[in-house]
């Protein structure tokens, strides 16, 4: 029913209510698998109700045997929080899901590949709150997941394209940071480089003045123009 009735007020209320009475007459947990069933029924459009039924549903699943609907709730949540621009809850949220993920992992004795992608949305989260720390943490879980998880082919090359997203997209930051800002970031270039970040780290140096260093170690063509590199850092 709730996949005709879409997102009605009215039919919403009455989840809620049913989950409320399933709750007391069976468990916690079982109403709060209704309220977790109801809001996957919802578009991220719905939002707004998605994280009300969704915070609702996290506290019910907290019990250890179920873990796995918790971090399918976290994980709804933490991107619902995210298209509503509640940055820091959808950061916590993504703590709380990673956390889950691990203490799972570690029962299991390998980390469930679910890890990757609540990663991807931490870096993400990360770079919306220019909080570099948190995304350099992520990228190197990611590099991490890459060389342990059971992933194929496929999936290994996905990630390194996400990677390579997130990479671009933390140099088309630096490029639009004013001057205090990038004085906070003129130790970063190493750390870039050992995470394999080679072009935000060029475009950190770049930015910073160091045209020529770029050139002499290779990360820029000796025979590109002056132009030609200017135009390249503009795009992105």
């Amino acid at each position: 029913v709730g996949d005709v009735a879409g997102n009605d007020a009215a039919y919403n209320e009455l989840i809620e209510k049913v989950a409320d009475f399933v709750a007391k007459r069976s468990s916690e947990a079982e109403g709060a698998l209704i309220l977790l069933k109801r809001a996957q029924q919802l578009e991220f459009s719905d939002r707004i109700d998605m994280i009300r039924l969704l915070g609702k549903a996290a506290i019910g699943l907290s019990k250890k045997e179920h873990t796995e609907h918790l971090i399918e709730a976290l994980h709804l949540l933490m991107i619902a929080y995210r298209g509503a621009g509640l940055l820091w809850a959808a950061r916590a949220t993504c703590v709380m899901a990673a956390a889950s993920i691990v203490t799972k992992g570690e029962e299991d004795s390998i980390i469930p590949v679910s890890f990757v992608p609540t990663m991807k949305v931490w870096a993400w989260i990360a770079l919306g709150l220019r909080h570099i720390p948190d995304f350099l943490f992520a990228i190197q879980l990611l590099n991490g997941a890459l060389e342990t998880l059971p992933l194929t082919d496929d999936s290994k090359e996905k990630v390194r394209e996400d990677i390579r997203e997130l990479e671009y997209a933390l140099g088309s930051i630096v490029l639009n940071l004013g001057d205090a800002e990038l004085r906070q970031l003129e130790g970063l270039p190493d750390i870039l480089e050992g995470l394999g970040l080679s072009m935000a780290r060029a475009a950190l140096l770049y930015t910073l003045g160091y045209a020529a260093l770029l050139r002499e170690d290779g990360s820029l063509p000796k025979e590109e123009t002056d132009e030609g590199v200017e135009s390249m850092f503009s795009l992105l």
